[in-house]
């Protein structure tokens, strides 16, 4: 073998035949190298979004960037596509966190939890679902505040939405869920029953069940449900999860639940005066008139600061986690959800009021039109434009339709949900309704755990 360096020395016109080869080897080796590897990383999808976190990989100019979308039990796939097909920029997969339905709530909360704290998890979560405080999750530093989002898309201005809701699911002046479509949690009763300017405390609704009977006034209510109801629009007032206040041992408390051991431990197939109810549509109020034969009248639910009626059944809720590195692609996504076109023709279109202002009003003005369908090669009315069945419905009336509104625009309430607070509340109060503690037993037992739990997770 001739060595490289006497090539050079030796024989100068061979070392330009030696450079020429070395160039071709390289090139060679080059395209060997393109044709075997592909223009992003390959893995194995199971194994990288296990443990819910998003690789930061580097892509070539062109490609989509991966948006990982977080949810429990089920997710409208059909978003997904729709979301994919309708631009190049990004591509959105899914991580259920139920794995099929095999994983209990609690858990994949808490597997969640610990992926947010540690920096990881999907860049966008459906909430609803899992049953979160997103208000918590966002003082957490885990969710993006969506105003300054909505403040800087062109096409969106808070002043489009519905201030109730909005201000109703704030948190210290951050938004940190989409919220397309609601209903207003309240209870219905017949006029004669309220006293000019009553509000539904509970010594009212005490005189009302020694009056009539916790049968005809609930009826199909339990006192689970009721007490359940209360406990998720007052949770709020019961618990400061920044201040750490815990007021399970006021007295307005020891009244709740000492007023729902009073109450059917079983719905009942009675028709009741007092109804606890979604209204969800302004067409509704002439369903409950034409049942009590007279005027119906919302009153809302008894908490520490009155009576309230609540935002619930908020439709596609979605948030922007904090730890992702795509957050404006995030926001491409859940912007829609804030869109007027959206709210009057996806899902919260269904069975929701919609939050955007135009939209609701739309709404509004076509319910109080009479409406017709074609039955038989001939226009009829028509009258099933509501949830009851078998109820035929009418245009509503001016009347009806702004005393909707006012319902609409009167709440105060947002449906707040901890999953280890209302376990451990309805846990004991169960006891305490099947005699097996007494009232001041369970009131200390639920204001102890909770205060250990919210004080262990300050």
């Amino acid at each position: 073998m001739i060595p490289i360096l006497s090539l050079f020395k030796a024989r100068p016109a061979n070392w330009k035949v030696f450079l020429l080869c070395l160039i071709v080897v390289f090139f060679l080796v080059g395209c060997s190298k393109s044709d075997s590897e592909p223009n992003r990383k390959e893995s194995n999808p199971d194994a990288d979004r296990g443990s819910g976190l998003v690789l930061a990989e580097e892509t070539n100019p062109g490609e989509p960037t991966e948006l990982v979308i977080g949810y429990y039990g089920n997710l409208n796939s059909k978003l997904m596509r729709a979301f994919n097909d309708a631009q190049s920029d990004y591509v959105l997969t899914g991580i259920d966190y139920s794995q099929n339905g095999s994983v209990p709530l609690e858990t994949a909360v808490a597997r969640l939890n610990a992926e947010l704290a540690a920096g990881e998890g999907p860049d966008i979560l459906y909430t609803f679902r899992f049953r979160l405080d997103d208000v918590f999750y966002g003082e957490q530093g885990w969710f993006e505040d969506l105003y300054p989002y909505i403040d800087e898309d062109p096409a969106l201005s808070r002043d489009d939405f519905v201030p109730a809701l909005f201000r109703a699911y704030e948190g210290n002046g951050h938004l940190y869920t989409s919220l397309p479509g609601f209903s207003v949690e309240t209870v219905v009763v017949p006029e004669s029953l309220v006293p000019e300017g009553a509000q539904l405390s509970l010594a009212y609704l005490r005189e009302l069940v020694d009056t009539c009977g916790a049968e005809t006034i609930f009826g199909g209510v339990s006192r689970t449900a009721f007490f359940e109801s209360c406990l998720s629009m007052g949770l709020s007032d019961l618990v400061d999860l920044d201040s750490g206040a815990v007021q399970f041992d006021s007295d307005y408390f020891r009244e709740l639940l000492a007023f729902c051991a009073t109450l059917p431990e079983q719905s009942g197939e009675e028709q009741p005066k007092l109804r606890l109810c979604y209204i969800n549509s302004f067409m509704e109020l002439q369903y409950f008139e034409s049942v009590y034969g007279e005027k119906a009248v919302f009153l809302g639910f008894p908490s520490m600061t009155g009576s309230i009626s609540s935002f619930g059944n908020v439709t596609d809720t979605y948030a922007i986690c904090s730890n992702s590195s795509n957050k404006a692609g995030a926001w491409q996504f859940v912007r829609q959800f804030f869109s007027r076109e959206y709210q009057e023709t996806g899902s919260a279109a269904i069975d929701a009021f919609p939050s955007n202002l135009f939209a609701l009003e739309s709404m509004r003005e076509t319910s109080e039109k009479t409406l017709y369908e074609e039955r038989d090669g001939t226009l009829v009315e028509k009258t099933n434009r509501g949830f009851q069945d078998g109820f035929l419905y009418h245009a509503a009336t001016k009347e009806q339709t702004q005393q909707v509104m006012d319902l609409i625009e009167s709440a105060t309430g947002s449906f707040r949900w901890n999953q280890a607070i209302s376990e451990i509340a309805l846990e004991e109060a169960a006891a305490y309704f099947s005699g097996a503690c007494s009232l001041d037993e369970a009131v200390a037992r639920i204001q102890s755990r909770v205060s250990i739990y919210v004080a262990e997770r300050r």
